[in-house]
């Protein structure tokens, strides 16, 4: 860390001052690539001090931090306007926003709608996002049946040892700070990578190697993280659709636009055009609206929602999928809220199951330790 502090021009002893009064701690003898995503968060923010910035941009930093990172990290965002900078901090998250902020703007398809200073109301900043107070709802099943999709001792590249349940209506959670192997365990409960060690079952049949076709055929569906790996970029909307559809393809496409409000200008237009959550809208319609599958597996699929849409994948999940679902979510609050069961991965490995009622105290340090 000393040497990539000096390879960017900052004086060592200036940022250990600064960081002290930030209490925040530089660790000069860790490597970078030892780091978390919070440590090199708060050291990228020490560097910005230690070259007298005075204006500090904050595009989404709490979206891959375990939430006492995103603790750490308010404080010191709320410790850097007492000092006299400023800061722009983007969020999708209210909650986030009110505790930090001293003026939030809304920004609705890239215009503002309205500025709101202290004390913030959320229904209205909820309304002003929105159009209308959007309600969270608790989407849990009423009623849980048996076993259908189970992995046992499923052991990948850095997944070792991990089982995983999945009921007859079931949404079961996996919980983890970013890095600790949710994607590869996404992709191997999915059947897209193979597994090194373990079994797959569904229904009671082992399928463990069999072709990512044969998973399709018996109706699981993948999101992954990486829209890239799932979208055509540079084919049409309509085209990437048709990657699951028959017929009828472009009536049931402007079905699925107006169910779940994708901006795209005509069916024609590149993937590669649309935002980043209207990609995932589409990989959305595609996958789950249009296909109700037997069993979802989705990496981070809520990431760069808006809490509109978020409510449409959830009551999609409910009515769409006919098994069971397993997500990965990056959120402690959200699984509590919509899962049936959690599942925290941490270095690879199933560190801890939780089934209602819910600790969020004892998921997140279960999560961080």
């Amino acid at each position: 860390m000393e040497e990539n502090l000096k390879l960017s021009g900052i004086d060592v002893e200036t940022a250990v001052k600064i960081g002290r009064e930030l209490g925040v701690e530089i660790p000069l003898g860790k490597y970078v690539g030892e780091l978390t995503v919070g440590e090199k968060q708060r050291v990228e923010i020490v560097k910005a001090l230690a070259r007298n910035s005075e204006i500090l941009l904050m595009d989404e930093p709490t979206a891959l931090l375990s939430p006492k990172e995103v603790k750490a990290l308010l404080a010191i965002v709320r410790r850097l306007a007492e000092m006299g900078k400023a800061v722009v901090f983007v969020t999708h998250k209210i909650k986030e926003a009110v505790e930090v902020a001293d003026r939030i703007t809304v920004l609705r398809r890239g215009r503002r709608v309205g500025t709101y200073e202290k004390p913030f109301d959320e229904g209205v900043l909820l309304e002003a996002m929105f159009q209308g107070v959007v309600q969270r709802r608790v989407s849990k099943s009423s009623s849980i049946g048996d076993v259908i999709y189970r992995a046992e001792d499923l052991s990948g590249e850095r997944v070792r040892r991990a089982t995983v349940e999945i009921r007859r209506g079931e949404l079961v959670a996996v919980l983890g700070i970013a890095g600790n192997g949710q994607e590869e365990l996404m992709a191997l409960l999915s059947g897209f990578k193979k597994p090194r060690g373990g079994r797959l079952i569904i229904n009671g049949e082992d399928v463990t190697g069999r072709p990512f076709s044969e998973f399709l055929r018996r109706g699981v569906a993948y999101l992954p993280e990486d829209r890239g790996r799932a979208l055509a970029k540079e084919l049409s909307v309509l085209d990437n659709f048709k990657i699951r559809c028959i017929r009828d393809c472009m009536e049931k496409l402007a079905k699925a636009k107006e169910a779940l409000d994708i901006d795209f200008p005509s069916p024609s237009t590149r993937a590669a055009a649309l935002s980043g959550g209207n990609q995932q809208k589409l990989l959305l319609a595609r996958e789950l609206w249009l296909v109700e599958p037997y069993v979802l597996v989705a990496s981070y699929p809520t990431r760069g929602l808006d809490v509109d849409t978020a409510e449409r994948f959830y009551a999609l999940v409910k009515s769409a999928v006919k098994g069971g679902a397993v997500v990965s979510m990056e959120d402690v609050e959200e699984a509590v809220e919509r899962a049936d069961r959690i599942y925290v991965i941490s270095r690879g490995e199933i560190a801890a199951s939780f089934t209602p009622p819910f600790d969020v105290d004892e998921i997140a340090e279960a999560m961080t330790t």
